[in-house]
C-alpha cells in the first residue's frame, strides 16, 4: 500500500497473524481478567510508581533552576508527560493492544515493536536496580534508618517484599501497598516542609549552622536551570506501565483514565514542588543532590524521611518487575504470552529470577548513578517523549486507510525521504513532544559526562 512515498509492506507471516504455538495453545484456556481496578487503586499504583527518590532531588533542582524557574520547568514537563500519558492510552484503542510491542508493531511493524519492547525492559529493570539500592541506602548502612548491615537489609526486604509483590499477576491488588506509599510520601514531603517553616536547630549540621545567611534565586532562568530539566523529566515517568493501568481500569475509557492521570500526576506535582521549594529555601545554594544529605546525621526526622522513602520505593519495585515481565513475555512470545496467562512454571521462575538478579547487582553496585542516567536519558526519553506520539500518529493514519479501503493489513514501515517529510508533516504541532525528549536526552547524557 502506498502512503504517499511511505510505502508498507505487507507480511502474510506477521507474527500477530501466525497460527497459535504450542506455548499459547497451552495456555488458550486460561482464565483472564481484566478492567477491575478502580480509579482510586490506579491512582495510587500511579502515585507509587512515579514519586521515587526523586522527590528528595528537587530541591537540587529548583537551585538550578530558581523558584520561579523551576516552578515553569517542572510544570511544563507535567504537562508533557502527563499528556504522553493520555496519548498512549489513545494508542492502546487505536490499536487493540496494551503493549508496546503489539502498540509498535501495530504502527510500524515487528522490528519496531520489539524495539520498543527492549526499551521498555531495560528501562523497567534499570528502575528496579536502582530502587534495590535506594533500599539498602535508605534503610542499611551507618545513616540508613536501621543502620544494620546495608546487604543484610536488601536480602530481607528482598525475601519478605520484593518477592510475594512480584508473584501477584496483575497490579490493582498492589492499591495497598500504594495506599502505604502514598501516606509515606505524604510524611517525607511533610517532614521537609516542616523543616523549613520550623528551622529546628538539631536538623542543621555543625557546618551549616541555622543561623546561617542563605542566598535564594527567586527567577533565573540562565543556563544552569536545564541541569534541573532531566530530573524533572525522570521524576515523572510511570508510563512503561502506563498501557497496563489502562487495561486494569474498570469501565475502561479515555475519560476515567484522565482522572486516574490527573489525580496522580497532580499529587506528584503538588509533592515535588512543595519539597523542591522548601528544601532549596532552607538551604539555599548549599542543597545538595539528595535534601537529605544536607540535614544533620544525627537528626531522628531526617531518618523518618528514609524510612518512608524506603516504603516508597520498596512498594514501588513490583511495578518494575511487572513490566520487566512483560517484557520478557511479550518478546520471547511473540505478544502471545503476558503475565496474565502465563503458566505457572514460566511465570515463577522468571519473576524469581528478575528480584534474584536485581538484588544480586543491588548489594555489589552501589555506584550506579550514570548507568541510571544513560538508561534515563536513551530508553526514558524513548518511552515517554519519542514513541507515544509518533506511535499515535501512524496509527491514526492507518485507520483512516483502513476506514477508506478496508485494508486492515498489519505492516512495516519503509521511509525514503519523501515520507519522511510527510510524515513529519502529519505530525503537526506533536512533533515539538519528541524534538524536547530528544534535548532532554542531550542534556541528560551531558550532564553526567560532564560530572
Amino acid at each position: 500500500m502506498d502512503d504517499g512515498g511511505v510505502t508498507f509492506i505487507v507480511h502474510p507471516d506477521s507474527p500477530t497473524r501466525s497460527t497459535p504455538s504450542p506455548l499459547s495453545a497451552a495456555i488458550e484456556e486460561r482464565s483472564i481478567t481484566f478492567g477491575k481496578a478502580s480509579i482510586w487503586a490506579s491512582s495510587l499504583n500511579l502515585i507509587n510508581n512515579v514519586i521515587g527518590a526523586g522527590l528528595f532531588s528537587m530541591p537540587w533542582a529548583m537551585k538550578r533552576a530558581s523558584i520561579g524557574g523551576g516552578l515553569l520547568l517542572l510544570g511544563l514537563i507535567c504537562l508533557l508527560n502527563t499528556t504522553c500519558y493520555i496519548i498512549l492510552a489513545q494508542c492502546c484503542d487505536l490499536s487493540g493492544s496494551f503493549t508496546y510491542l503489539g502498540i509498535g508493531r501495530k504502527s510500524f511493524g515487528d522490528s519496531f515493536g520489539k524495539f520498543a519492547q527492549f526499551c521498555v525492559l531495560f528501562y523497567s529493570f534499570g528502575s528496579m536496580l536502582s530502587f534495590v539500592v535506594l533500599t539498602g541506602d535508605f534503610l542499611g548502612g551507618e545513616t540508613g534508618y536501621l543502620q544494620y548491615p546495608r546487604e543484610v537489609v536488601i536480602v530481607v526486604v528482598a525475601v519478605c517484599v520484593f518477592t510475594p509483590l512480584s508473584l501477584l499477576r496483575n497490579t490493582e491488588p498492589l492499591k495497598w501497598t500504594s495506599l502505604v506509599s502514598f501516606v509515606a510520601c505524604f510524611g517525607a514531603a511533610g517532614l521537609i516542609v516542616m523543616a523549613a517553616m520550623w528551622k529546628p536547630p538539631e536538623a542543621f549540621p555543625a557546618s551549616d549552622p541555622v543561623d546561617r545567611e542563605r542566598e535564594v534565586s527567586m527567577m533565573s532562568l540562565t543556563n544552569n536551570a536545564w541541569a534541573a530539566v532531566p530530573v524533572m523529566s525522570v521524576a515523572f515517568t510511570a508510563h512503561y506501565n502506563g498501557p497496563r493501568f489502562y487495561q486494569e481500569l474498570s469501565d475502561r475509557s479515555l475519560y476515567r483514565y484522565g482522572h486516574v492521570i490527573a489525580f496522580g500526576m497532580a499529587f506528584s506535582f503538588a509533592s515535588y514542588l512543595a519539597v523542591g521549594v522548601c528544601g532549596y529555601l532552607t538551604f539555599g545554594e548549599a542543597t545538595l543532590g539528595s535534601i537529605l544529605m544536607n540535614y544533620s546525621p544525627t537528626w531522628r526526622v531526617a531518618k523518618f524521611a528514609r524510612l518512608f522513602l524506603s516504603m516508597v520505593v520498596s512498594f514501588t519495585f513490583p511495578l518494575a518487575n511487572h513490566a520487566a515481565r512483560e517484557s520478557i513475555l511479550s518478546l520471547i512470545s511473540g505478544g502471545e504470552v503476558t503475565t496474565n496467562n502465563s503458566p505457572p512454571e514460566v511465570f515463577l521462575p522468571l519473576t524469581l529470577l528478575l528480584v534474584f538478579i536485581t538484588t544480586l547487582l543491588g548489594i555489589y553496585f552501589t555506584e550506579i548513578e550514570k548507568v541510571l542516567a544513560f538508561k534515563g536519558a536513551l530508553f526514558g526519553t524513548c518511552i515517554v517523549y519519542i514513541f507515544p506520539p509518533i506511535m499515535y500518529v501512524r496509527l491514526r493514519e492507518l485507520n483512516r486507510e483502513a476506514k477508506r479501503h478496508g485494508d486492515e493489513s498489519e505492516a512495516d514501515l519503509k521511509l525514503d525521504f519523501e515520507g519522511i517529510v510527510k510524515f513529519v508533516k502529519l505530525m503537526g504541532p506533536m512533533l515539538l513532544i519528541p524534538l524536547w525528549g530528544v534535548s532532554t536526552a542531550i542534556l541528560s547524557i551531558h550532564s553526567v559526562v560532564s560530572r
